[in-house]
């Protein structure tokens, strides 16, 4: 069951501070990169999801190790401001 409309809209509103916050953390100059942002931020929450959701621990470890990687190694090839120790403590090790 979806949550409704007050709860969708709370929710939104402070997914809307992160994200912003997330994209002034990853922008190379003054303008903050809010795709890059919002692409990462999925990226962690799928894995996440997919990483919980199967049985085989061993596949759980091989999914949000790629997240990991994947979203370290973004942030640090494109930012001079990167924020690798938050998202080091976002991402838990396999």
């Amino acid at each position: 069951m979806r949550s409704d409309a007050a709860t969708r809209s709370v929710f939104q509103a402070e997914l809307e501070k992160a994200a912003r916050s997330f994209a002034d953390g990853l922008s190379k100059d003054s303008r903050p990169d809010a795709n890059r942002a919002w692409a990462t931020i999925a990226m962690l929450i799928g894995g996440v999801t997919l990483a919980r959701a199967v049985q085989d621990t061993g596949l759980a470890d091989e999914i949000a190790g790629a997240i990991r990687q994947a979203a370290t190694s973004d942030i640090r090839a494109e930012s001079p401001r990167t924020a690798c120790s938050s998202l080091r403590e976002t991402v838990p090790d396999p």
